[in-house]
């Protein structure tokens, strides 16, 4: 699936295809349905990163 356009041709996106295999593989700590309930999330400015 590609997931946007890059000066006009298909592309696809890494990022998104390895959260996917993250979330088949039900490597996350957090339960996810689906990619953009990651993307959706809230990093509190005082932390540098957010455990999922």
């Amino acid at each position: 699936m590609f997931t946007f356009r890059l000066e006009g041709l298909p592309a696809f996106c890494i990022v998104l295809h390895m959260l996917g295999i993250g979330i088949r593989q039900d490597a996350f700590h957090d339960k996810f349905a689906n990619i953009w309930q990651i993307f959706d999330l809230n990093i509190p400015a005082d932390r540098d990163v957010l455990r999922i």
